[in-house]
């Protein structure tokens, strides 16, 4: 089984039968979007300050319903803009908007999604549904009925489950429906079922380009077809120059082993879908740009799909937002949509080469890819 990244919430079995006529989630039964949470006991929370205040509800007649994405699912519904009026948004994304001690938790899903879903006959979305826990039900507000372990059991009567222990969830039957080619999906290929990778780009120094082309993917020297040769020799021997300079005492370039660092006094790197974008970002910024465009050069960074996953729901532990690594800015103006992106983190990795450790589902034990050159500026301005 694929892994996946999962996402809870609890709801009314009489808006869940809503949903089942129609075989997916929908907003529209319950307001603009829809509240969904990291796991069981933050949703419960989500479900306590919000619907038990505003309606009155038995917890009996309550599910938990869970949502499984894979890493392609992931992507798409987190680079998806909703078909929604407003600015442009994510049809899945985490909200950071305020400070907290801990992680709340909470996303929001912007759109419909299916009980079942795929894209290109690969699985990526599969939604389940469960009972509450008897502890659960109790933090909802009303004391779960009374357990049968207080009842005499005959010998041959089943063991009770434990209060916290959670009752298996199924699959909610439903018919397994094709992802829709959306128009606003930077991942779609409109010409292929497959999809893109993500390519963003950001404005750089060439002094950076020239001290750092051990992180690049391609260069104008490399033959096309051995670019991933090239790129492995020119990393290689990087890490063995430093570490004989290190052993020999001497004072090394200040360079980033495996990734483009931040600016000084910046939170974020400022990335943009478009390459023309990312010029006209940097001439609006800074002047030295504007008298010296040919100092500089853009800086192509693509995600392969695990990694792009990886990058939208992995948090970053600097602030006390607890955004995700990669999240699209918002934007308010409806009618010009800046398609821009940050990265969360003091550090993009850049190099292709490294493994995760076993913590995070959708990254265990895979190679993300994350691939990266540099392209000529071409902005014109007079």
């Amino acid at each position: 089984m694929a892994e996946v990244f999962s996402l809870w919430m609890v709801a009314t079995k009489s808006i869940f039968h809503k949903w089942t006529v129609d075989g997916k989630l929908s907003p529209s039964f319950v307001g603009q979007h829809i509240g969904l949470s990291s796991d069981p006991e933050k949703a419960v929370e989500y479900a306590n300050n919000h619907m038990t205040k505003d309606q009155l509800v038995d917890v009996d007649d309550l599910v938990m319903l869970k949502t499984d994405f894979t890493a392609k699912g992931v992507a798409l519904y987190c680079t998806t803009l909703a078909d929604q009026p407003g600015s442009p948004t994510p049809m899945l994304r985490k909200i950071c908007h305020k400070d907290f001690k801990n992680d709340e938790g909470k996303w929001h899903l912007h759109g419909d999604i299916p009980f079942k879903q795929k894209h290109d006959g690969e699985s990526i979305v599969t939604i389940l549904c469960g009972d509450l826990t008897s502890e659960e039900k109790k933090k909802l507000g009303k004391k779960a009925p009374e357990s049968s372990s207080k009842r005499p059991h005959d010998a041959d009567s089943p063991i009770e489950e434990s209060p916290s222990k959670r009752p298996r969830a199924a699959e909610v039957e439903a018919k397994e429906q094709d992802w829709k080619p959306q128009k606003k999906g930077p991942l779609q290929d409109h010409e292929k079922k497959s999809l893109k990778s993500l390519i963003l780009y950001t404005v750089v120094e060439k002094e950076w380009v020239e001290k750092h082309t051990h992180l690049l993917k391609k260069t104008p020297q490399d033959d096309h077809a051995q670019n991933n040769q090239k790129f492995m020799e020119r990393y290689t021997a990087f890490l063995h120059t430093q570490r004989l300079e290190l052993e020999e005492h001497k004072v090394c370039v200040k360079v980033c082993e495996n990734g483009y660092e931040r600016q000084r006094n910046q939170w974020s790197i400022e990335l943009f879908e478009d390459k023309e974008r990312a010029e006209n970002s940097a001439w609006c910024k800074n002047n030295h740009f504007q008298r010296e465009p040919q100092s500089y050069q853009v800086l192509a960074v693509e995600f392969s799909i695990p990694a792009l996953a990886h990058a939208l729901t992995e948090c970053e532990q600097e602030t006390a937002k607890f955004r995700t690594r990669l999240v699209r800015a918002y934007n308010r103006d409806p009618q010009n949509d800046l398609k821009t992106w940050y990265w969360n983190g003091a550090t993009l990795p850049l190099v292709p080469l490294f493994q995760r450790e076993n913590k995070f589902p959708l990254s265990a034990g895979a190679i993300l890819e994350v691939s990266a050159w540099t392209e000529s500026v071409i902005i014109q301005h007079e």
